[in-house]
């Protein structure tokens, strides 16, 4: 019998691309997370770097969640730019807002 305790578990679904794909109620729990925190990643006039790929790796490792803002002098729309970033990254997508983007990537640490 069931003690009474549900436990949320986040399943991955990749794909043979190599995608992480997420579900729709994983997606939506990662939005609502997504909105309270600042971007800590953002590409300026320089565009994607590999210095701006390096930070991302970073906050994936870091924090699992990272939000994205595209300046208006990088010269690129975000929703341009999403197919690049999850091909440098190993990462998934959760939204993309105007200029923010946010990424998702379980940590490799045991919790």
């Amino acid at each position: 019998m069931s003690s009474g305790v549900c436990l949320l578990i986040l399943f991955f679904y990749i794909e043979e691309s190599g995608d992480i794909l997420l579900t729709g109620k994983e997606r939506s729990q990662l939005k609502s997370q997504a909105n309270t925190i600042r971007p800590t990643v953002i590409i300026g006039k320089n565009g994607l770097t590999e210095n701006v790929f390096k930070d991302i790796e970073q906050q994936l490792t870091a924090n699992e969640l990272v939000k994205i803002n595209v300046l208006e002098a990088s010269g690129v729309e975000a929703k341009d730019i999403v197919d690049e970033l999850l091909e440098g990254t190993v990462a998934a997508f959760v939204s993309q807002l105007g200029s923010k983007i946010v990424l998702y990537r379980e940590s490799e640490e045991e919790k």
